[in-house]
């Protein structure tokens, strides 16, 4: 007698498992903890770079400084979004093994008047929930340059001050541990504007509010006026403060590189570069010296590798000693953050300069001796974490070959798509299957009949494509654990298979009911958390090695981002309310079965597109479905903590499943169109076409991957692919299947009706693979 689990079972077993872990989080007394921002010596200022968010490895730097900064600070867009919390979280993580404090230098993208309480109070949250966990400490660095005409957000007085104090009120409720930092720009050459040969000017509006800045009373905003003040937001609400102060040189580096000499003195006495007279008081004196803040000074010195004159070592080292030097007479500077970047200035006619000191490991040992002679004071600032990296008995980091992160189309690293040689091979297949397919096709129009078969009734083409795809992602999963990471990424990178299983998966429940639907993203919910959980158990026995499951290595960067954060606090005793939400948002999990979530996430949205279907409103839902994944392409909203959320967007993967109902539900004419002459033609010629454009912009040595051909939003070139694909694939299982179904059929159909099983199921098979490779 055979004994099913029904998914009332399933559910129930589910909910005795996690019932202990909620109702013991309710119980879990806050604890108190210090919220009071460690502060710098006097005289002895912390000491680091500002790198790109994207690229930089924190530990990099450090190797070749030769020393532990005190501190990193990365341009974050704000308010931020998901794609900048995965950023910013993983800068985070891997600079708390460092101890050093977080500069988060905030670059509004929005209007000023568009920042709202919520916004930083996201921010803020984000921040405390890190603080938290790692024991980091942060600054908050709002607009920076706001008096400056370069930055879309300059020279609004009245609406920057504004925006700072939501900003403080905000940081105040959800982190009162962070601090927050107003940094305008040096004021010589203010306001900056290009009638006065000023480079950068974007050319802020002529309505800008000249009454605020207009501080000499004479009616416009000119050379005379106050650079500073007017954009002061209060004593009550800005901690620190700070002033960017680049060394551009003699002409702005364009005619010879000159050794700078006392004059970033100078500039902090408010005298380089106002000509005859001085701008009043030093910006020292008035917001550093008379509120008793700390003060952060942005800096670097540019050198024009073009032009003659003093070699970059000599430069630079002139003006980092003089930056290093004032630290005595000025107490309070209490940070240096040194522009580590090579950028594109318009200083040098748009010329490419690098900023870094540490590219010359000559230039890197030069400012390391002179950092061990100064006052400065390195890191670490708060206790360094454990590096949570998981490595092999020789302590070289584990799964090098199967630890990344995964992007749509199968799991591959971000940015990843195939060789050109793959990319051919793939579209010359491509145009070869669907002109034989299509041939066939129009030979023997009546091979999709069992599509028609009535509402209910399962077409066994379905399942056998999904079991190929199945196969597939199999495939792929054991050749990543086993190292094989390359050919994984060219064989995966050319098909779109974790398109195709979303499309194919919205055909295959075109014609569920609606409570069986909801079931069913109930019953996917509950495999997904016992999947995490039982993972995890199963990184805990003697002798099974998982490592290769826990993490992603991101292979930009090196990185290994933790997919089970907080996991060793589960069975805590009472279980901390941060652990339990993790598992059950499914934020923890293995990276092979994180599109199970994606798929939890679209069976909720199942009731209503079929109710719009059922009723002929089928247009309805396509454009609907086609204005989120527009919509998908320019915003990404951090609406989900879920792992999958950023793997797969689902404003953007959502287009693929609603689609999906839409041809199961119409499938007896949609199956009719495609037998017809027409539906022959269209077919062929959007195959032929996409075949060429690909193959026309690979010939040509073209850029596309990016725009065009990959990325986790789903972009326009990854569409037409699954839809090219999907018109040979229906060619060829329409004309082919007796001897398929005879033959590969036996076997891929059964997988292709249980694919949850398969997915679940091959993660034992990965866990069995890694513990013998790792052993």
């Amino acid at each position: 007698m055979k004994h099913h689990l029904r998914p009332a079972v399933v559910l129930g077993l589910a909910a005795a498992m996690l019932l202990p872990l909620l109702t013991l989080a309710l119980v879990v007394p806050a604890q108190a903890a210090d919220d009071t921002m460690p502060r710098p010596g006097p005289g002895a200022p912390w000491f680091g770079p500002e790198l790109d968010i994207e690229t930089a490895v924190p530990q990099d730097y450090a190797d070749a400084l030769g020393a532990a900064p005190s501190s990193f600070t990365f341009q974050v867009d704000y308010p931020i979004s998901g794609e900048d919390e995965v950023f910013l979280e993983r800068q985070v993580r891997a600079i708390a093994t460092l101890g050093a404090v977080v500069v988060v230098d905030l670059q509004p993208r929005t209007p000023l008047e568009g920042l709202g309480l919520a916004d930083a109070e996201a921010f803020g949250e984000l921040l405390d929930g890190l603080h938290d966990e790692l024991g980091t400490w942060f600054l908050a660095r709002f607009g920076a340059e706001m008096n400056g005409s370069w930055e879309p957000w300059g020279q609004q007085a009245v609406a920057y001050k504004a925006a700072f104090r939501v900003l403080a009120e905000g940081l105040d409720t959800t982190a009162p541990h962070v601090e927050t930092v107003w940094s305008p720009v040096y004021g010589s050459g203010y306001p900056y504007r290009e009638e006065q040969g000023a480079d950068g000017d974007i050319g802020l509006p002529d309505e800008v509010d000249v009454e605020p800045l207009d501080t000499n009373g004479d009616g416009r905003l000119a050379p005379g006026d106050d650079p500073y003040g007017p954009y002061f937001p209060g004593d009550d609400v800005v901690d620190w403060v700070g002033l960017t102060l680049y060394r551009f040189g003699q002409d702005q580096g364009i005619e010879s590189n000159v050794v700078p000499t006392g004059e970033y003195d100078a500039r902090l006495a408010e005298t380089w570069g106002y000509g005859d007279g001085t701008n009043g008081r030093p910006f020292y004196d008035r917001f550093a010296a008379a509120g008793d803040r700390p003060m952060l000074v942005q800096t670097s010195a540019l050198y024009n590798p073009a032009v003659e004159g003093a070699t970059e070592l000599e430069l630079k080292r002139s003006w980092w000693r003089q930056v290093f030097g004032s630290s005595t007479d000025h107490p309070l500077i209490g940070l240096i953050s040194w522009l580590e970047v090579d950028r594109i200035e318009p200083e040098v006619d748009t010329a490419a300069v690098d900023w870094r000191v540490t590219a010359d490991p000559e230039i890197a040992a030069a400012i390391r001796s002179d950092l061990e002679r100064s006052t400065v004071d390195l890191g670490p600032v708060s206790d360094p974490v454990e590096d949570t990296t998981p490595r092999d008995a020789d302590g070289n980091p584990i799964g090098d070959g199967g630890s990344f992160v995964p992007v749509p189309g199968s799991d591959l690293p971000a940015g990843v798509t195939p060789d050109p040689g793959a990319r051919a091979l793939g579209i010359g297949g491509l145009a070869l299957l669907a002109l034989l397919g299509l041939a066939l096709l129009a030979r023997t129009r009546s091979g999709w009949a069992s599509v028609e078969d009535g509402v209910g009734s399962r077409d066994p083409r379905l399942d056998l494509a999904r079991g190929a795809l199945l196969v597939l992602v199999v495939a792929g999963h054991v050749g990543v654990v086993l190292g094989h990471l390359g050919t994984a990424r060219s064989a995966l990178g050319v098909l779109p298979v974790a398109e195709a299983l979303v499309l194919l998966s919205g055909l295959a429940i075109a014609s569920s009911p609606v409570v069986r639907s909801l079931r069913r993203a109930m019953r996917l919910y509950a495999v997904a958390v016992l999947t995490a959980l039982g993972v995890y158990v199963a990184s805990l026995v003697p002798g099974v090695e998982a490592g290769r499951l826990l993490g992603l290595r991101d292979p930009a960067t090196g990185q290994v981002r933790d997919l089970f954060p907080d996991a060793d606090h589960l069975f805590d005793y009472p279980t901390p309310w941060d652990a339990a939400r993790r598992l059950l948002f499914l934020e923890m999990g293995p990276w092979a079965t994180s599109i199970i979530g994606l798929f939890v996430l679209l069976g909720l949205a199942v009731p209503l597109v079929l109710l719009l279907l059922r009723r002929r409103l089928w247009w309805v839902a396509l454009l609907v479905s086609w204005a989120l994944w527009a919509l998908g392409q320019v915003w990404h909203p951090s609406w989900a903590p879920a792992q999958f959320a950023d793997t797969y967007p689902p404003l953007a993967w959502q287009l693929l499943f609603v689609h999906g109902l839409a041809l199961g539900h119409h499938r007896r004419s949609a199956g009719a169109w495609l037998r017809g002459r027409a539906g022959t033609l269209v077919a062929g010629l959007a195959v032929t076409a996409y075949a060429g454009v690909v193959g026309w912009w690979w010939a040509t040595g073209r850029t596309l991957d990016a725009d065009f051909w990959g990325g986790v939003d789903l972009p326009v070139g990854r569409v037409a692919l699954v839809v090219a694909t999907g018109v040979v694939a229906t060619a060829v299982l329409t004309a082919c299947w007796r001897p398929l179904a005879s033959t590969v059929g036996r076997v891929l159909v059964p997988l292709g009706r249980h694919p949850v099983a398969v997915l679940v199921g091959h993660v034992a098979v990965l866990l069995v693979i890694a513990t013998v490779i790792d052993r």
